[in-house]
């Protein structure tokens, strides 16, 4: 793909057209991994995969073999495991998943919030209700010592 030639070294670049965005990175070695995704695609996980691509594809194949040659089609490396890999790019995405499950947790508490406020005069009820069996511990406390000093025999 020409994008390339138009890519400084260490340079990632992004490319959008029509509902469409070309996501490349040049390497210093003059490999130039590119996805091609639908513009809503995360860049942090198209450059996750460009990396990911190029680390494999450097270890399988030898440089003396990729470095000759003239066209892209040329060298066999299998991509359809990529494609399968990140087709979903939340299930590849470690911090996507964790603003889902935060995103869920807020709206849960949220939920409870919402619910406490409603309840509060229920809530009200309560509070009084246990300043009423404060009183009500205190008063049994105070006649059962009332109590102990009433006693018939004192142990000495």
């Amino acid at each position: 793909m020409y994008v390339s030639i138009y890519i400084e070294y260490n340079t990632k670049e992004i490319i959008t057209h029509e509902n469409n965005t070309v996501f490349a990175f040049k390497y210093t070695d003059n490999i130039c991994p590119i996805v091609i995704a639908t513009d809503d695609y995360p860049e942090r996980v198209a450059f996750y995969m460009i990396n990911e691509i190029y680390m494999n594809f450097t270890q399988t194949i030898p440089k003396e073999e990729w470095s000759q040659v003239k066209q892209d089609n040329k060298i066999s490396f299998n991509l359809n495991s990529y494609f399968a890999k990140y087709k979903d790019p939340l299930t590849c995405d470690a911090i996507a998943q964790t603003n889902i499950k935060i995103n869920e947790n807020i709206e849960k508490v949220r939920v409870t919030m919402d619910a406490l406020i409603r309840n509060r005069e229920n809530l009200d009820v309560l509070v009084d209700k246990s300043k009423d069996l404060s009183t009500t511990t205190k008063q049994l406390f105070k006649q059962s010592k009332k109590l102990k000093r009433r006693q018939c025999c004192n142990i000495m």
